[in-house]
């Protein structure tokens, strides 16, 4: 009997303070699962999108745009922060961003917008005249 009282006891501080192993972060950030992309205007080299998501309750809002270029690709990624203390109705709520670009020259680019870490949605756009 002696012997369970003590592993029950760790057992218990282990699960019951697996918190203390957390940031101790007032509020969730995560990425945006883009669903849709709508090319909102086209003006020289830069070209503005409008970038639709869903998220499971509407306290969610836009924290931060992340652009990486490489050659020819532009990679988007939109993270969305919500306060841990709000309490919110449980609805799915539509999430529209917008996000700017400007290229650095007249060709093709592909621009690519984060779904999962796995997937994302893919647009090709080019700038210039071909002539």
């Amino acid at each position: 009997m002696n012997k369970i009282i003590p592993l029950a006891s760790i057992v218990f501080l282990i699960f019951n303070n697996s918190c203390l192993f957390e940031p101790d972060e007032k509020e969730y950030i995560q990425g945006l699962c883009v669903d849709s992309v709508k090319v909102t205007q086209i003006e020289d080299r830069n070209v503005t999108f409008e970038c639709i998501g869903w998220t499971g309750d509407p306290c969610w809002e836009h924290d931060y745009t992340k652009i990486d270029y490489q050659n020819i690709d532009y990679f988007v990624q939109i993270f969305i922060k919500r306060d841990k203390s709000l309490i919110c109705p449980q609805v799915i709520s539509k999430m529209t961003i917008p996000v700017s670009i400007t290229v650095g020259q007249d060709t093709s680019y592909t621009f690519h917008f984060w779904q999962t870490d796995s997937t994302s949605l893919d647009t090709t756009i080019t700038f210039g005249s071909s002539n």
